[in-house]
């Protein structure tokens, strides 16, 4: 996102709000991945759990192999890109790229009976295994990493906020909006926020619910859509004020 920010024009500065790190165990994903055969698909729902498995993986010694019986499925363009980019083919994407749309694909597809693995994070959002257990599935979910918040980048944040000399702040997971208000706590709100993008509708509700109300939802929801909307609203905020002048 911030090399096509830039090459628009714009000017970036990328602040972490979370840090991805391994999980306290391996295990789970250690002895699915040995057997992955036994699974009729394997579930990514973020590009983080992909980077992860793969790294993962390459420390086992293992791969995925082309001709598994395995299918995969991914929660959105941007996942099945980083999961091709790994040499893997991607089965099922969803028209929408959020979680209510991948687990409706594959209800459609049928999961009754069948083996699902999850690679996901420690504490990620338990939609995905709890729609799919009631679907009559059997699932696994495999902790492959945990997000942490990077507590140094705290000054840097109450800098850019307090300055005011920000435009817009971008949201691309409901994680970076729970860890943003974690880290600023009262400071959001004694200065005020510039405004906000959300990349989608999950993470436009997890910024409601810590009070803060985005300007805009991305459509499509992922980092092109919330480029081409954060776009969309200056040029006609330009033309606006240049009708009212």
């Amino acid at each position: 996102m911030k090399n096509r920010l830039n090459e628009l024009g714009a000017e970036v500065e990328c602040v972490p709000t979370i840090k991805i790190v391994d999980p306290p165990k391996w295990d789970i994903f250690d002895t699915a991945v040995v057997h992955l055969d036994a699974f009729a698909w394997l579930v990514f729902s973020s590009t983080n759990a992909v980077h992860q498995s793969m790294k993962r993986l390459t420390e086992l010694n293992l791969n995925i192999k082309p001709d598994s019986k395995t299918k995969v499925a991914a929660v959105g363009s941007q996942t099945a890109a980083v999961l091709e980019s790994y040499g893997m083919s991607v089965d099922l994407i969803p028209d929408l790229f959020q979680a209510e749309a991948l687990v409706n694909g594959l209800l459609e597809i049928g999961v009754q009976n069948q083996n699902i693995l999850i690679p996901r994070a420690l504490e990620g959002r338990s939609f995905l295994e709890s729609q799919l257990e009631e679907a009559g599935a059997i699932v696994t979910v495999a902790p492959v990493y945990q997000n942490v918040i990077p507590s140094e980048n705290k000054p840097l944040l109450e800098q850019l906020i307090k300055t005011q000399t920000i435009d817009w702040i971008t949201f691309t997971s409901s994680s970076t909006a729970t860890n943003f208000v974690k880290l600023l706590g009262d400071s959001i709100r004694a200065v005020g926020m510039p405004k906000i993008a959300s990349i989608g509708s999950i993470t436009t509700r997890t910024l409601e619910n810590c009070g803060l109300l985005p300007n805009l939802t991305a459509h499509p929801q992922n980092v092109d859509g919330i480029v081409n909307c954060i776009v969309k609203w200056e040029t006609d905020s330009r033309i606006e004020r240049s009708n009212d002048g």
